[in-house]
C-alpha cells in the first residue's frame, strides 16, 4: 500500500475523487480514504500544515509501514527555477532551510555545529528515493531540490538568500523535509510531487490538485509498485 499525503484538505479531496472503490480508513485516530489508483492500493491522508503537524501524522501513519509515501503539494515555484504555472516538479532532495543558528553572518546549519539529524542524512538534507522519482518523472517534469521552511519566501530577495545558502532549488514547502525525515527514520521510501500553481509571492491558498498532477500520480503508481517489488533494481 502507498500513502498519498497532502497538507491540504482540498488537495486530499481531489485525490480521493480519483480513487476506485474508496472507503474510509482510520489509523490511530487519523481519518483517510483508501482505494485503488492506477490499479494500486493507496491511502490518501491530509497530514496538516507545517513540520510539527506532518511529523505528528507520519509518526502514526508509519506505525504500520506502507510500501512508500508520496507527498503531493500545490504551490508556486521559486524564482530562477525555470518552472511556470501548469508545470510539475519532483523533489530529488528535501532540506530544512531555516534550521540552525542565526547570527550577523547569517544561518549556520546543524552540520557546521557538529549536529547530525539522522543516520544516512547528509546534514539536514533528505534524499528522495530514486525509484519513485524515476517513476514520477517524464519529459515534461523537472526534478531538483526542494527547500522546507516554516515561513515561505514571498519576495525575491528572501528567496535569493535561501538559494544562495543552499544552492538552486525548484520550490519551497512547509512539510517536505519533515515527511522525508520521518520516512528515513522508519526506512520507508519517499518522494514529493509539486504541481506549480500561481505566481511566486502569492500567499498560499488551499487548492485542489490539478488534473495533470492527478494523471501523473495515477500513471506512475504501477511503476512505483513494480520498482518497490524489486528493491535492488
Amino acid at each position: 500500500m502507498l500513502i498519498l499525503a497532502t497538507a491540504s484538505a482540498t488537495a486530499a479531496e481531489s485525490l480521493t475523487s480519483t480513487l476506485e472503490a474508496p472507503r474510509t480508513v482510520e489509523v490511530d485516530g487519523l481519518i483517510g480514504q483508501r482505494g485503488l489508483i492506477g490499479g494500486v492500493d493507496v491511502a490518501v491522508h491530509d497530514v496538516g500544515v507545517g513540520r510539527a503537524a506532518a511529523a505528528f501524522a507520519l509518526s502514526r501513519l508509519l506505525r504500520r509501514p506502507p510500501e512508500a509515501v508520496l507527498l503531493l503539494s500545490v504551490g508556486p515555484a521559486l524564482p530562477g527555477s525555470g518552472l511556470a504555472e501548469g508545470d510539475l516538479a519532483v523533489a530529488s532532495a528535501e532540506t530544512y532551510a531555516d534550521l540552525g543558528v542565526e547570527g550577523r553572518d547569517g544561518l549556520r546549519d546543524l552540520a557546521s555545529l557538529g549536529v547530525r539529524l539522522a543516520p544516512g542524512a547528509p546534514g539536514q538534507t533528505f534524499l528522495a528515493d530514486p525509484r519513485l522519482t524515476d517513476a514520477l518523472t517524464d519529459a515534461a517534469t523537472r526534478t531538483g531540490p526542494f527547500l522546507t521552511a516554516e515561513t515561505l519566501a514571498t519576495d525575491e530577495d528572501t528567496a535569493t538568500v535561501r538559494t544562495a545558502r543552499w544552492g538552486p532549488a525548484l520550490a519551497e514547502t512547509r512539510e517536505g523535509a519533515a515527511v522525508a525525515h520521518a520516512c528515513l527514520l522508519e526506512s520507508v521510501p519517499f518522494a514529493h510531487l509539486r504541481a506549480i500553481v500561481g505566481p511566486f509571492g502569492q500567499p498560499p491558498v488551499d487548492r485542489a490538485m490539478p488534473a495533470r498532477a492527478l494523471e501523473t500520480t495515477a500513471s506512475a503508481a504501477p511503476g512505483i509498485a513494480t520498482a518497490l517489488a524489486h528493491p535492488f533494481s
